[in-house]
């Protein structure tokens, strides 16, 4: 399955949106991938995984570093 890679930008102060480091989670929810994010910070996208894991649901991150 083919998908376009998603970008996150973020305007800085002039106005001009910049590329940002950024986290999604991802799960399985039945037969299919649901998101959750984008997170800014690493810890808090970890503490959301970790929320997700300790329910039993099937979940992992995925950093956008572009």
């Amino acid at each position: 399955m083919l998908t376009k890679k998603k970008k996150y930008f973020k305007p800085n102060g002039n106005g001009i949106a910049t590329r940002r480091l950024s986290f999604l989670i991802r799960w399985l929810d039945d037969a299919t991938v649901k998101n959750d994010g984008p997170f800014f910070n690493e810890q808090e996208a970890e503490n959301a995984l970790r929320d997700y894991l300790k329910r039993g649901v099937c979940s992992w991150i995925v950093k956008y570093n572009e």
